[in-house]
């Protein structure tokens, strides 16, 4: 397969059929880009979540500072901007930029792919740092999603 980073959400998905679509696309290791890697949804808290994608052969990295920032709405709020131009200002701090080059090192060398809850890319901080990786590799993004998801939205 092409190299790709590839990005997820999980929202409306199994822990089964994310792993399913994981697998589907020979994806080598999840890094989790929430700031804070705890869900209300079975299975994707960040220890369960490792251990479920352990047994499936799949690594498991958590890089919180490629999160969202814990006052970042505020902030964005209080000085006018929008979240995009709040994000990408929180992406310029060292240690996003530092685990942004890990991640673009991971990806030459490896399927990475970025996962966050929105199942919508265009609605997830995540597609920002996708933009970030692809201009710091030239490689293409790809949005993975779980089949059950789009079941879920057509009859749920």
């Amino acid at each position: 397969m092409t190299r790709v980073i590839a990005t997820i959400g999980y929202e409306g998905a199994t822990i089964d059929a994310f792993i399913r679509a994981l697998k589907r696309e020979d994806i080598d290791t999840i890094i989790d880009v929430r700031a804070i890697p705890f869900s209300r949804k079975p299975g994707f808290s960040k220890t369960p979540l490792s251990v479920a994608l352990s047994d499936a052969g799949i690594s498991y990295m958590h890089f919180r500072h490629m999160g969202n920032p814990e006052k970042g709405k505020n902030i964005a709020h209080e000085k006018g901007w929008s979240y995009e131009a709040m994000y990408q200002t929180h992406l310029k701090t060292p240690n996003a930029i530092a685990e942004l080059n890990i991640a673009a090192q991971m990806a030459k060398d490896s399927r990475i792919c970025l996962l966050c809850f929105e199942r919508d890319p265009a609605t997830c901080h995540r597609r920002f740092t996708a933009i970030a990786l692809r201009e710091l590799t030239g490689l293409k993004v790809r949005d993975v999603y779980v089949e059950e998801q789009v079941m879920a939205d057509l009859f749920g």
